[in-house]
């Protein structure tokens, strides 16, 4: 996606620093600053997650217009939990996908919170979890 957003931008090539954001199944973050090297990382799961457990939960392909998660509350238990994986403390650039961050990565990592928990709390908190680490990325470039 870096390549991508450059040339997107390059009719009118940044004054400040521009940070493209893509929303996929991974989410993934590109910084153009004037006179720096191109920068692109991927933050962590985004979609990729939440598609899964509301398959596995609802048999749904996604949550449209995350109604489900709307009906849940995040919880910060299992947000912090899933917060403290090695890879969202990797310096950038880093690459990651859906072999990396799936359901079998989650019930590893938060199973006593996943049983506590009713399906639409874990839906909200995985929102929350994508937010959290968009939101964190630029600290750690």
């Amino acid at each position: 996606m870096p390549l991508a957003h450059q040339a997107l931008f390059a009719d009118a090539p940044p004054t400040a620093p521009l940070i493209a954001v893509n929303l996929g199944g991974i989410c993934n973050v590109t910084i153009i600053t004037p006179d720096a090297p191109l920068l692109g990382f991927d933050t962590g799961p985004a979609n990729t997650l939440m598609d899964a457990w509301i398959g596995a939960q609802l048999n749904q392909p996604f949550d449209a217009n995350g109604a489900w998660a709307k009906t849940g509350v995040t919880d910060t238990a299992l947000l912090n939990r899933l917060m403290a994986a090695p890879y969202f403390h990797a310096q950038p650039p880093k690459s990651t996908g859906i072999e990396a961050f799936n359901l079998t990565w989650l019930h590893a990592l938060a199973a006593d919170d996943l049983a506590r928990l009713a399906p639409e709390h874990v839906q909200a908190t995985l929102v929350a979890l994508t937010a959290r680490t968009l939101a964190s990325a630029p600290e750690s470039s």
